[in-house]
């Protein structure tokens, strides 16, 4: 489990910032494909407004971004603590959940129970669950943030967004 901030002052010459919203949407999508549809207002104080947006990367680090125009700076948050999130394509899941349906009706019909049906399906899934936790758990082991190159990255991102 790995945690990085990367904090950077929007350089002078971004006159874009004072635009709030926009150039935070900028920005994010600089950063990552479609990050920017998860922008949003998350501290007011007065007039003072700070935008954020979030992200999950493919390999389950989850990213936070912190744009404060007001003091001129961005954040970057990574981490890689947690579960992964939900996967995309469902298509192999519901195969898996017909497979422990159909084997605990299997079993249930062949014991002629009711009782040993049900404990097959609980044991298909709780073995499935147990697999799936284990696999997140060692991902998550192996999982490393470079901070380095998520900076460049990030300095790279201001410039793209200061351009549009």
């Amino acid at each position: 489990m790995e945690q990085k901030r990367i904090e950077l002052a929007i350089p002078p010459w971004v006159q874009h910032a004072d635009g709030g919203e926009a150039f935070a949407r900028r920005l994010a999508a600089a950063l990552m494909d479609g990050m920017e549809q998860s922008v949003g207002a998350v501290e007011s104080e007065g007039e003072r407004v700070v935008w954020q947006a979030e992200g999950w990367q493919d390999d389950g680090t989850f990213i936070v971004l912190g744009v404060d125009p007001a003091e001129r700076r961005v954040q970057l948050l990574l981490t890689t603590r947690g579960l992964q999130p939900v996967a995309r394509e469902p298509s192999r899941v519901w195969l898996l959940v017909g497979l422990v349906l159909a084997a605990s009706a299997v079993i249930g019909k062949w014991r002629h129970s009711f009782g040993y049906g049900l404990v097959a399906a609980v044991l298909g899934f709780g073995i499935w669950i147990a697999i799936d936790i284990a696999q997140q758990v060692a991902a998550e082991r192996r999982r490393h943030i470079d901070p380095a190159a998520w900076r460049a990255r990030l300095e790279a991102g201001l410039e793209a967004a200061a351009r549009d």
